[in-house]
This record gives structure tokens, sequence and C-alpha cells, in this order.
């Protein structure tokens, strides 16, 4: 006489990274006094389900599939969700996420400072999180999918001018990818985005700490008597260009990474940390910044946040002109002055704010020295922007013209850095018809370059070594792009002012949009591409006026140089401040090899002392000064 009633209830939930909706099925039915039919799954033996209009009403053991289905909560869950206005796209998977330790080991209430909190948080990954001082961020905003005939594009705001995760066919050829063809892609959990957010929070006191800020003041107020380089030659670098002393032209192309430099005795005591801090400023322009800067590559400084965390690191940073940035001006405008209001809404102090937005640079090309003028004037009155390099490594006059035209327009109201350096004839072609404030040295954006595969020389050392010695260029900032990696002491002694980096600063972090694919190894991988690679000319040639210049009637590209790569994510390194605190430390370790705390002192003493730290590195000897385990 018990009542046999009973109810069969699911409930399918379907989280969107915001909300869990949530879509019930059930289905009414009585238990039966026996159990009946077979017993290999849960209790369809002893639930009889209503609206059979056979005489014998079955159990669910005892139906056969399509039977079952008929009444199915399961089914009823699914036709309401089918019903509703969600609409599912490919899932998307989380990196693992870090070992309790990590978590456990952050101090958050060190890190609990209310600008820090918001810089931490200004970042387009986890936009619709509300900053707080736990530095979680569970909130997950739905991926933006763009697809034409060119590429395919990931991104969190449709209205944001960041370059977004970018792919052409190129790239997801090596991708593991859906049955559609589409990526499978991984985001950063919710722990993995708490430890990058509290990496972010200690860069941003680091870099705002008061005396930082003093010293950057200090030398901006001594900017005209920041000691010159030595101009001394050096015997090592004859050797290593000369060979014998009766070649009296060099003889070798050689590599910075051939170069080293002999550590020695410091007379007074010094801090790595220290120096790390407060002595790797430099003349860069016409203002203090890092010696280490940012590139022009679109993977990296086409993302906000990276550019927003790099001159908050009071570090030189370029805005592409390839890849999506190539069309015109605007989208270049519109990424500036993004980062400007990011900067504006810190509630930084009118010095702060002056320091931070003077170190945004843009790069322009050469192809239509006037069509590059008008570009650069649109970035003057549109944006602010002060600060322009003229990025490419041709060689003909259209580099002088450009950085002329600059000059004559804007006087010295910009400053103009040139580069990639040809010889040292354009060099001084470039100082006197241009009055340029820095010269870049190098080969491309770095191993992406392919336009040396003819058999062409790199001789960057070369070239370096006949500037450095040069008086004429004291006043000149000199840079170095690509082939440098770790090996930056022989640079700083040599008299280089900066390097600037693109990918080993950025590479797999939360600023570069902490989206990831996976290549066939399973490695967590974002594209790379270089700026005339084949899918940075792909991604062009979705503008109209652009595509006949950058692909074939056949649809292949034009003279492609530079090849696709890939950024690795490492899980030491969720935010790129982590980078940046990791090559601040090479470039403080040669300082305090030598027993100097600052740029300033390295200066005075190899003027003051007449001794070659440099050395020729043997394979061998690079080889044991690597850590063991490497293959380098």
């Amino acid at each position: 006489n018990k009542d046999k009633r009973a109810l069969a209830r699911v409930i399918l939930a379907i989280y969107d990274g915001r909300e869990a909706h949530l879509f019930e099925g059930v289905t009414s039915g009585t238990v039966p006094d026996t159990p009946k039919g077979s017993t290999n799954f849960g209790w369809d033996d002893i639930f009889i389900p209503d609206g059979q209009t056979s005489k014998y009403k079955k159990t669910f053991a005892e139906m056969q599939p399509h039977e079952k289905d008929k009444y199915s909560m399961r089914r009823k869950a699914i036709h309401e969700f089918s019903r509703s206005k969600l609409v599912l796209n490919e899932y998307i998977l989380a990196l693992p996420e870090p070992f309790h330790s990590e978590i456990k080991r952050v101090s958050f209430d060190q890190l609990a400072v209310n600008k820090a909190v918001k810089f931490a948080f200004t970042l387009e990954a986890v936009q619709g999180n509300k900053p707080n001082k736990e530095f979680k961020a569970a909130d997950f905003k739905p991926l933006i999918e763009e697809s034409n005939p060119y590429f395919l594009r990931y991104s969190f705001d449709n209205k944001s001018p960041s370059v977004g995760l970018i792919l052409t066919d190129v790239d997801r050829v090596e991708t593991r990818r859906f049955k559609n063809g589409k990526p499978i892609l991984t985001q950063m959990g919710p722990e993995k985005r708490s430890l990058a957010l509290a990496q972010r929070a200690e860069f941003f006191i680091k870099n705002t700490d008061k005396k930082v800020l003093s010293e950057i003041e200090r030398l901006e107020k001594q900017s005209d008597i920041f000691p010159e380089r030595s101009n001394a030659r050096n015997n090592t670098l004859e050797l290593l260009l000369h060979g014998f002393k009766e070649n009296h032209h060099p003889v070798y192309a050689r590599a910075i990474k051939e170069l080293g430099y002999k550590k020695i005795a410091s007379r007074k005591e010094v801090s790595r940390g220290k120096i790390a801090s407060t002595g790797l400023f430099n003349k860069i322009g016409k203002y203090p910044r890092s010696v280490i800067g940012m590139g022009s590559m679109p993977a990296i400084t086409g993302w906000k946040d990276v550019v927003l965390t790099g001159i908050v690191g009071h570090m030189p940073v370029f805005i592409p002109r390839n890849s999506l940035f190539a069309d015109d001006a605007e989208r270049q405008i519109k990424l500036v002055n993004s980062v400007k209001t990011d900067l504006e809404n810190l509630n930084l102090t009118k010095k702060e704010l002056e320091i931070f937005s003077r170190n945004i640079g843009v790069a322009i090309g050469t192809n239509n020295p006037m069509e590059e003028l008008k570009r650069a004037g649109k970035l003057y009155k549109k944006a602010g922007i002060k600060l322009f390099r003229i990025y490419t490594i041709n060689g003909d006059p259209r580099c002088i013209e450009t950085a002329k035209l600059l000059r004559n327009e804007f006087g010295n109201e910009i400053e103009i850095f040139a580069g990639q350096i040809t010889d040292n004839y354009q060099a001084n072609k470039y100082l006197e018809e241009g009055q340029v404030d820095a010269l870049i040295f190098g080969h491309g954006g770095g191993r992406q370059c392919t336009s040396a595969i003819n058999g062409m020389a790199i001789s960057t050392v070369e070239e370096m070594y006949s500037i450095v010695t040069d008086p004429v260029f004291n006043k000149t900032s000199l840079i170095v792009e690509g082939g440098v990696g770790t090996n930056v002491g022989p640079l700083l002694i040599m008299g280089i002012d900066c390097v600037l980096y693109s990918q080993q600063l950025a590479k797999g972090s939360i600023e570069a949009g902490g989206i990831y694919l996976q290549n066939a190894k399973g490695d967590y991988v974002q594209p790379y591409h270089g700026s005339a690679s084949a899918p940075t000319m792909i991604i062009e040639a979705s503008y109209d006026h652009l595509h006949e210049l950058r692909i074939n009637p056949s649809g292949r590209t034009k003279v492609p140089e530079g090849k696709p790569g890939y950024m690795k994510y490492s899980a030491k390194a969720n935010s790129m401040t982590f980078w940046i605190d990791e090559f601040r430390h090479h470039f403080a370790r040669t300082l305090a090899d030598i027993g100097v705390e600052s740029v300033w002192e390295l200066r005075e003493f190899l003027k003051g002392n007449d001794i070659n730290l440099l050395r020729i590195v043997s394979t061998e000897a690079a080889r044991t000064a690597s850590a063991y385990g490497t293959n380098q």
C-alpha cells in the first residue's frame, strides 16, 4: 500500500566562463514490486517510466535503447538546452594548475597595495573580474572568434586593438585540431591566473618605488653629463674580426655569442639586487630608460597588456607596423590610446604618467617616405606619439629620406630610432641627415628572420665595433636586436646602450593573451610570426589594397622572409614580469662581475682603466658555462 511513485531527474549544467546554465529533464514513473530486467545499469530495473501505452509496463532495464530514449530524462534536459539561446562552441582546456604549495608561498598581504592590485588586473585576459587583494580571477569571458579566408583570430573584445591570437593555415597544420579543423585552445586556470596577478602586482611595486623614480629623475637632470663610451679599440675584437694583424679590414663574420667577458675581483661590495633595481638605467634616446627594451614583433607588442607592462618597467616599447597593423595608422593609434587610458586609470602621479608614456614607441616603414611621414603625423596628432622607430633591414636611400622628413617636420619634439643598420656608411647618413637619436643593430627581429640564408654574412659585430669606437656617435644611443639571448655582458662592455627583445620577454605570458595551442608534442605554444614571414603576408593580404602586394594570383605569398615559429609556455613564468626580472639579473650580473653598481659607473670604469675584459669563447667553453643538462 506504500506510495510507489518516483521521479527521475537530471540537471545538465553548462558553464560559459561566467555563469552556469541549468537545464532540467524529469521523467515520472513508479517502482515495481520486484526488480525486472538487467541489473547492468544503475537503478534501471526498478523504475517504470510513465506514458507507456502497452498493457505490460516495462522498466528501463527491459527496454531497448531506442525505447528508453523516448522517456529519457537526459534527452529531455538536452531538449531544454536546444530550445535555449545558449550556443556551444568548441571547448577550451585549462593549463595544469600549480601545486598548492606555490599558492601558499605567495605573500598576498605584501602585495595588497591598491594601485598595484589595480595594475595587476588591468589585463584583457581577466576582464570581468573585480580587482581584489586575494588576486582571485575565476570568471572567464568567452573568446570571440573571427574567421575569413586569410586567418582565424581569437580575442577577448572585438573592440580591442590588440592583435589577438591569430592563425593562418600555415600555423594550423602543425597544431592539434578538432575534426572541423579549428585549433584546440587552452587558457590559464584560476590558480595560474592568481600567480600571474601576484607577479604583476610585485612588478608594479618595484618599478614605482621611490628610489627607482628618484634615480630616473636624477639621471634626467644630469643627462648632459652621462659618461660617454671610451671609444677604445679592443685586441679581442680586432682578432675576432681581422684574424692576422696584416688584415687591415674585417675578414670574419662573427656572432655575438662568440664573445664573452672576464670577471674581475671587485674593489667594493656590490649587490645584484640593487643593480637590477636602480643600476640598469642608461640614456636611451633623449631620456633615462632601462637597458632592456622591446622590439616591434606583432605577436608581442601587438598586445595592449604587453605594451603597458613594458613601459611601466621603464623600457622603450615599439608597437608593430606589420600584420594587422599594416593597413594604416588607425590600429596603432587605438592601441596607443588604449594603453594611455589604462595608465590614466591607475591614478598615477603626473611625473609617473610622463615617465611611462614617453616609453611608448611606434614602428614605421620606409617603402614610401612621404606616406610614412603622413602616418607619423597621424600618430603624433591623434595619439601623442613622440618616439618613432624606422623599422627595416633595407639599405637604400629611402631609409635616410624617411628619417630626414621626420626630423624636418617635427624637429626635436620627437625621438627617432633607426634600424637595423646596414653598415657604417648608412649609420653616418642617418646621423648627418636625420639627426637620429638611436641606431639599432642586428638582423631582422632575431631567430625568425631568413634574409641571410642566401649566404649574406651577418656583420652585426663588425658594424657595432666600427661605431662604438667612433666618437662621432657618442651622443647617439646604440641598440642591438636579435641574436643576443642572455649573452649581454660583452655588449655592455663594448658600449652598447640597450638590447631589444621580443618573445624572450613575453613568451607564453598572460599579457600576450594567455591563450595557447598545442603542438604535435603536446607543448602549449603561441604563434610567433616573423615580420615578413608567410603567415604575416597572408594576414596583411586580407586588406584589399595590400592583397596584390602580398599574394600571387596562384594564392602563394610573394617572396616571404622569415619563418613561422612558436613561443612555448613555461610554467614558472605566468606573467612576462618573470622574464623581465630574469633578464634584468643577467644584466646586473655583468656589472657585479666588474665591481660596479650602475651603467654610469661601468662607463667611468672602462674610461679610467686600460683593461681588456672581452674574450673569444670557444664552443667547449660556452658549453661549460651552460647549466647542466642543457644542449646550448
